[in-house]
């Protein structure tokens, strides 16, 4: 592999009902199998055309905010419990009128959330004896509703 300084990862998970609301509670933690999809970059140069990887993922709710952490065989993601989103963040977010995200999200809209929830986070970590740069693109959404 080239001498990459960036990796951005998608982060694709499905859940059902019972376990959007499961995780409303703290401490709460739903393990799941979804879809990253890593690209390498430096500069204009990528890894593309990136592979879609089925991997485990343990969902969790905290009052502390935690960074995404990756293991062996997925990752843990910590909900957040409050980002404010700017405009310019140029992501679409199914409750467009309200511009904060966190895992309320996640609830019905009667419940006052949107089924899903869409966030970016940014890390950095050590990888080879180099600092690199990982931009997580996190898209949690309700199972039937990415089946239509």
């Amino acid at each position: 592999m080239k001498n990459f300084s960036k990796l951005t990862i998608l982060h694709n998970i499905q859940l059902s009902r019972e376990e959007r609301y499961y995780l409303q509670n703290e401490e709460n933690v739903v393990q799941i199998i979804g879809i990253c999809v890593p690209v390498w970059c430096n500069g204009e140069e990528t890894s593309e055309p990136a592979r879609e990887i089925f991997c485990r993922y343990v969902l969790k709710n905290s009052k502390i905010d935690k960074a995404i952490r990756i293991l062996e065989d997925g990752f843990i993601i910590t909900l957040p419990n409050y980002i404010k989103v700017k405009a310019t963040d140029g992501l679409i977010f199914a409750n467009k009128s309200n511009n904060q995200r966190s895992y309320k999200n996640l609830l019905d809209p009667i419940d006052c959330g949107g089924r899903t929830l869409q966030y970016r986070e940014k890390n950095k970590a050590i990888y080879k004896n180099r600092q690199i740069t990982i931009m997580h693109y996190v898209n949690i959404r309700d199972e039937e509703e990415s089946n239509k």
